[in-house]
């Protein structure tokens, strides 16, 4: 089996099984480098959902954006032309959100022309580079942003040359961890194979751009150093031992948490077998066997995730009635802290003697501002300062203080209702 990124994530992430039904299904993925080719295929978009429809159409529409650029046409027809396309093969309004999503990347980013955008890397078993389609294909990838350019290195305080492979993440949940997780060993064993013998290149960077938060996370390691090289390697040594354990394994399924990641349930013996199970025995379980029962009960949270999922899309036109009951989006009212960093002065206004300098104040305000404390910990000090700051009671200085600390908004929350009210 060729793999991917994704196919080994899949192979960490879920189980074997799942690992030879990605392969059965994947066909001619990315026959022409384009997720927009394969949309049906589902390269790595491994999320489900809506968050997979909008990233995919992201991509893509960058993906036209940059070939517009480089041909030196204009940039909005062509990404608008991409989005009528994925339309036609997506949910409309996933196709649109991700086309927004590329329109206001775009304002922050600008499309470098000596990038390849949305480029296809491909290794044999020795790690050689050959052709996308190669027969001796063993390991390739899609890289977002691939290239080689020309630019001043500040921490080598000279002009560098720097390869780089920047990975665009468009869900929320993207975190600085994300650059030691697979797809990340995949692109880093890519830079070292391809330019770590330093005869084109000085530094290796690694970026990975979360669209949503306009936030970067990198990592750089330097050719001709020796830490930099080894740290290098023992990423390649790990990735390799992903690769041949997923060459060796005998693709048996395996039902647990995984399941609730899985692309593939629909088409496992397993899993289905545990869904009937799941259905007539797990309130007995939960009793007598609860190492059963979370099984079970991971099966049917993935069942629920799907039926939310197709559900949304009907819930957009109201709540749904079933008897006397409506289940839909309803108004919520939710308390949210105005401004943390005001209760560090509240607390140095009513602490008395552990009251302390201004520059005391300063450090405590910065480090309030990056805590970003919530409402269960601003009641706490109204708590603590109750007497303090003139109240008789704590329940008092938490109804009080909450009118000046506290703004409200109404928030729209799945839930359950009656149908009367």
């Amino acid at each position: 089996m060729s793999h991917r990124p994704t196919s080994l994530k899949i192979f960490q992430q879920n189980c074997a099984f799942a690992l030879k039904l990605f392969g059965e299904s994947e066909g001619g993925a990315l026959a022409g480098q384009q997720r927009m080719d394969s949309y049906a295929e589902r390269e790595d978009e491994v999320e489900g959902g809506q968050a997979r429809d909008e990233g995919i159409a992201f991509h893509s529409i960058l993906h036209a954006a940059s070939e517009a650029t480089v041909k030196n046409e204009p940039v909005t027809p062509a990404m608008k032309a991409t989005a009528l396309v994925l339309a036609r093969k997506m949910n409309p309004e996933r196709a649109y959100a991700g086309y927004e999503l590329a329109e206001q990347f775009l304002l922050f980013n600008e499309i470098d022309p000596r990038m390849k955008y949305e480029h296809g890397l491909a290794f044999d078993k020795k790690w050689q580079p050959v052709a996308w389609d190669a027969p001796e294909r063993h390991m390739r990838m899609v890289c977002d942003v691939y290239g080689v350019y020309e630019d001043h290195d500040p921490e080598l305080n000279m002009d560098a040359r720097i390869a780089v492979i920047s990975d665009y993440k468009t869900g929320w949940g993207v975190k600085e961890d994300d650059l030691d997780g697979v797809q990340a060993l995949c692109h880093s064993s890519a830079l070292l194979k391809l330019h770590g013998s330093g005869a084109d290149a000085d530094v290796l960077l690694l970026r990975i751009v979360a669209v949503r938060y306009h936030r970067v996370y990198e990592k750089r390691w330097f050719v001709d150093s020796e830490e930099s090289m080894a740290d290098l390697n023992a990423r390649f040594n790990k990735l390799q031992f992903l690769i041949q354990a997923a060459d060796t394994t005998d693709y048996a399924p395996r039902v647990g948490p995984g399941c609730t990641l899985c692309s593939y349930s629909d088409k496992c013996p397993s899993f289905q077998q545990r869904l009937s199970h799941a259905k007539n025995a797990i309130v007995a379980d939960a009793y007598t066997d609860p190492v059963s029962a979370l099984r079970d009960m991971v099966v049917l949270n993935k069942k629920v995730a799907e039926i939310k999922d197709i559900l949304e899309t009907a819930l957009k036109a109201g709540p749904i009635t079933v008897d006397s009951k409506q289940y839909g989006y309803f108004p919520a009212r939710e308390r949210e802290l105005i401004d943390a960093t005001e209760l560090v002065q509240f607390w140095y206004d009513k602490a008395g003697p552990n009251a302390t300098v201004e520059d005391a104040i300063r450090t405590a305000r910065g480090l309030v501002k990056h805590m970003k404390p919530g409402v269960t910990a601003a009641e706490n000090v109204f708590k603590a300062l109750a007497h303090a700051a003139g109240y008789r009671t704590q329940k008092e200085a938490v109804s009080e203080l909450g009118k000046k600390f506290f703004s409200e908004k109404e928030k729209a929350k799945l839930a359950w209702k009656d149908k009367t009210e």
